[in-house]
């Protein structure tokens, strides 16, 4: 059975052993090496791994403008533009349109065709200007 004193003495030679690897200079400059050479392969593989995320959505970005160039250009190719049709004041411009198409076209379409029907540019004096502004019919 361990008596006290000895207890003493093993904690005093742990301690000792404790001291003396703290103080070894050269265990603590390769401790301190490996746990840099442990630090820069991880920010080495974290800065590749972020490089290559950061390429993927670049290409994505790309692409997915293009994607929206493209479906931009084709929604237009379903407008039409109509200019010469006078202005009023709280006209209903989809019923001017359906009634140009009807009686100056001589053509009856669905108002259901008509996805959406607007003036096109800055709403001047109505008073003032001559000049009607264009509709866009989709």
């Amino acid at each position: 059975m361990l008596t006290r004193k000895d207890l003493v003495e093993i904690k005093n030679m742990f301690n000792n052993s404790c001291m003396d690897l703290v103080n070894n200079d050269n265990l603590v400059t390769a401790i301190s090496n490996k746990i840099m050479e442990k630090m820069g392969t991880l920010i080495k593989n974290t800065e590749t791994t972020l490089m290559e995320e950061m390429k993927a959505l670049k290409k994505e970005n790309e692409t997915l403008k293009e994607q929206l160039h493209d479906l931009e250009q084709h929604s237009l190719c379903n407008n039409v533009r109509i200019h010469g049709v006078e202005e009023e004041s709280n006209e209903n411009v989809e019923l001017k349109v359906l009634d140009l198409f009807k009686n100056k076209i001589n053509l009856n379409i669905s108002p259901q065709l008509i996805q959406s029907c607007h003036r096109v540019g800055r709403q001047d004096n109505l008073q003032g200007s001559k000049k009607s502004r264009c509709i866009i019919r989709r």
